[in-house]
């Protein structure tokens, strides 16, 4: 049985099912943990009147809502991704909020590449090709184009920690790997050819994959222009933000042959609108915000981040700060 009696309190605004692996750490520290509610700031505000710590994933934590939880410490993220959170406004009240940085980096870059071999491959519609009682060997009656991968060129826009990990297996697959990231500073990829503008990657690229922090200069990254400099053959793939790539253009670019497929493990409205029109197309492979997904990163960031609110509400400093 928990009561209210420990000194400092957390509220979780991710929907769990137990909370005992976070209470089992935080509660060392004479932390309560509460299970809140986070889908718009209104309920953020009234579910966490009081807390030292907002634990989150996703949740719209805008200047208003840091200006009413007056006794808030840290604001902990499950995932990588902040733009959720008015991290100016958190600094500004001396609230730090942390992220998971590299733990999921191998596992999203596992993701992005099973998207990869699985658009190229057309496995999910060879799979419903069957299910439907087809059964027909010859690719190249329903299915253009379907390259060898040995000698493809990849793209990668964001040559970060998840960048550089899809590089390295791509490279096992006989890729060739070029990449556009103008805030990459080490280039450990000594087979990967950094290029200066974004433009001459999207020519280039037999495949393009993205892997961004979603901010003011990537949203809408990828538009009709963006598109248009595809090759026809091209395959473009997203797991980083939806906001990243403009979907009515995605949408023109696939229905008009502009570029060959799409995968995308994230959309701007998540779940996408039932009448979202990338969903009734054929050339595109949409999963539900899962990259980051694996059996032990799942328990290993709740551990993360609720061990960095045990630090904070102790005094110390945090171990991956975002501000």
């Amino acid at each position: 049985m928990h009561t209210n009696k420990n000194k400092y309190k957390a509220v979780i605004l991710k929907p769990r099912k137990s909370l005992e692996i976070e209470r089992n750490i935080l509660e060392e520290f004479n932390c309560s943990l509460i299970q809140g509610k986070g889908n718009t700031p209104e309920e953020i505000i009234e579910t966490a009147r009081g807390a030292d710590a907002l634990i989150a994933s996703g949740n719209p934590i805008n200047k208003e809502v840091i200006a009413a939880l007056d006794k808030l410490k840290i604001i902990a993220l499950i995932g990588v991704g902040f733009d959720t959170v008015d991290i100016k406004a958190a600094s500004d009240n001396g609230i730090i909020v942390t992220n998971v940085p590299d733990l999921i980096a191998e596992i999203v870059a596992d993701h992005a590449v099973a998207l990869i071999l699985s658009l190229i491959r057309r496995i999910p519609q060879a799979d419903r090709m069957v299910r439907q009682g087809n059964w027909e060997s010859d690719f190249s009656k329903w299915a253009k184009p379907v390259p060898k991968l040995r000698g493809l060129t990849t793209g990668i826009i964001g040559f970060g920690r998840t960048g550089r990990e899809v590089a390295s297996r791509l490279i096992s697959f006989g890729f060739d790997i070029i990449a556009y990231d103008p805030y990459a500073k080490e280039l450990p990829q000594t087979k990967v050819k950094i290029f200066d503008n974004l433009e001459d990657l999207l020519k280039k690229a037999d495949v393009i994959t993205i892997h961004v922090n979603f901010s003011k200069e990537t949203n809408n990254l990828i538009k009709e222009e963006e598109l248009k400099l595809m090759k026809e053959t091209a395959f473009l793939i997203n797991v980083s933000r939806g906001g990243v790539i403009n979907e009515e253009a995605l949408t023109k670019a696939l229905t008009q042959g502009w570029i060959a497929g799409a995968a995308l493990d994230v959309t701007k409205d998540e779940p996408p609108k039932n009448d979202n029109p990338l969903l009734k197309l054929e050339n595109i492979i949409i999963t539900p915000h899962i990259a980051y997904y694996s059996d032990e990163s799942v328990i290993e960031q709740r551990k993360r981040t609720a061990n960095e609110v045990a630090r904070v509400i102790q005094g110390l400093p945090p171990l991956f700060p975002v501000n």
